[in-house]
C-alpha cells in the first residue's frame, strides 16, 4: 500500500512526552475520518516512529477520496 505522510512530529528526550501525546491526538483524529468516509482505520491510518521523528500516513485512496469529495481544503 501507498502512503501520504500528512504529519510529522520530531522528538529529542525533552519534546518526547508531548510528541506522544500530539501523535496520538493527530492519529485518533484520521482514524475518526477514515470511519466517517467508510475506510478501515487500521489499514488507512499508518503511524512510523523512528529514533527522531514519528510520522502519521493515510492510504492514498484515503487522500484520493478527499481530494475529489465535496467541501474545500483550507
Amino acid at each position: 500500500m501507498s502512503w501520504v505522510y500528512v504529519n510529522r512530529f520530531y522528538k529529542n528526550e525533552s519534546t518526547e512526552p508531548e510528541v506522544g501525546e500530539k501523535v496520538d491526538n493527530v492519529t485518533r483524529h484520521w482514524r475518526n475520518v477514515a470511519l466517517d468516509l467508510g475506510f478501515d482505520p487500521e489499514q488507512n491510518v499508518h503511524v512510523e516512529e523512528g529514533e527522531e521523528m514519528v510520522a502519521i500516513a493515510i492510504s492514498e485512496e484515503l487522500d484520493a477520496t478527499m481530494r475529489t469529495g465535496p467541501g474545500t481544503w483550507r
